[in-house]
């Protein structure tokens, strides 16, 4: 919590930098009225499932099991998919 002297160097501040350069304040505005950033946490979340996917998949191939690598090889395949082609609203379909 700043104190009240602390709180009107801050005013100043504001008022001083928006004094001179009034584009500065806008383009802060037009960030608050967009709203928050979009989360990308999932996107690394996805990231490393298709790695570890596709690693065994490659290493089942080898050992000479290819259902397991088929199965792991399909995981990596729909996670891929998903991130690459996120789900949309079902369209309406109008009456003609």
């Amino acid at each position: 919590m700043l104190s009240e002297r602390e709180q009107e160097a801050l005013h100043e501040i504001q008022r001083g930098l928006i004094d001179d350069d009034p584009e500065f304040e806008r383009s802060f505005r037009a960030l608050d009225a967009a709203g928050p950033a979009p989360r990308t946490g999932h996107r690394s979340l996805g990231a490393a499932i298709i790695t570890i996917a596709a690693l065994l998949a490659f290493l089942l191939l080898l050992t000479g099991e290819p259902s397991g690598a088929l199965a792991f090889g399909v995981i990596a395949g729909a996670v891929w998919v998903a991130q690459r082609f996120p789900a949309t609203p079902a369209r309406r379909e109008h009456p003609e």
